[in-house]
């Protein structure tokens, strides 16, 4: 009976870490795999780290993964959870911090397919210090290239808060049907960012392409954070224009923004609307 009770004990603390998704202190040792031939890349998903940032001085620190294709990630990312699953782990000044597993983070799937990205949130705060993620560490997913996993950065309080957005951008909504949307529809927009000095706070205006004509139907107010070179995060509100059909409407509006060809795109974002139709969007700047 006594060893029954110390396996017991050993067996309940271990049940409350893969509950809660947590990486143990030291990263799972990486697995040696052979080299992936053309062929077999072709059939294979590739996770890398886009960005790392802060949410303002002394904040929380955030890794954006994206899954570069060409294939899905498995199903068992998310369906087999022990110490070893595919998760990121962080360092802080070369020292070992700790991580998540993606099963974790990123309830939605949104790493699932090609291009999608999800944001990895630590409790890790930090006001000047080197981070480096990896992603993967234990190379658990085989991917097409296993040579991209990782990311390091220098984060200070000066490094958060200088995206860039302003410009004019063309998106795409697309809604989800649901309770709230039982005529899910597909609409062009234009969206025009002004974040002067290149501040923390975005604020912006929504014109719907409607008949091919533009129609003025929401203001954005929010927030671009998390700029390291990449990318950033824009989060905010789509607020509806008084005596229009979108008056009183308040719809959370969230993307990462990636600079490519000195250029802001976002191919993963989301709004919620409680009321109202939810869905994914994506965003080119002109």
């Amino acid at each position: 009976m006594k060893a029954t009770k110390k396996c017991l004990g050993l067996i309940v603390p271990l049940a409350v870490v893969l509950a809660a998704g947590v990486l143990f202190a030291k990263p799972p040792a990486g697995k040696v795999l052979p080299p992936v031939t053309q062929q077999i890349a072709k059939l294979l998903a590739d996770l890398t780290i886009v960005s790392i940032y802060n949410s303002g001085c002394g904040g929380e620190v955030s890794v954006v993964v994206k899954n570069l294709g060409p294939s899905p990630l498995p199903d068992t990312v998310w369906t087999v959870h022990t110490p070893q699953s595919a998760g990121v782990y962080l360092y802080k000044n070369g020292t070992g911090w700790g991580g998540a597993s993606i099963w974790k983070f990123d309830t939605a799937k949104k790493l699932k397919n090609p291009g999608g990205m999800a944001i990895f949130t630590s409790t890790l705060k930090v006001t000047k210090a080197t981070i480096k993620a990896v992603v993967d560490a234990g190379n658990v997913v085989k991917e097409a290239n296993e040579g991209n996993n990782s990311l390091e950065v220098n984060l200070a309080c000066s490094s958060s808060g200088t995206c860039c957005l302003d410009g004019t951008y063309d998106g795409v909504m697309q809604d989800t049907a649901s309770a709230t949307c039982p005529h899910p529809t597909t609409e062009k927009f234009i969206l025009t960012i002004s974040n002067l000095g290149c501040s923390h706070v975005v604020n912006g205006e929504v014109n719907t392409i409607k008949g091919g004509v533009p129609t003025h139907t929401y203001h954005f107010s929010g927030s671009g954070g998390g700029f390291t070179g990449t990318c950033c995060v824009l989060d905010g509100s789509l607020l509806g224009i008084a005596g229009t059909d979108t008056a009183n409407q308040n719809i959370k509006f969230k993307g990462i923004l990636c600079d490519k060809d000195g250029k802001w795109y976002c191919s993963d974002g989301v709004y919620t609307n409680p009321t109202g139709c939810s869905g994914k969007f994506t965003l080119q700047q002109k």
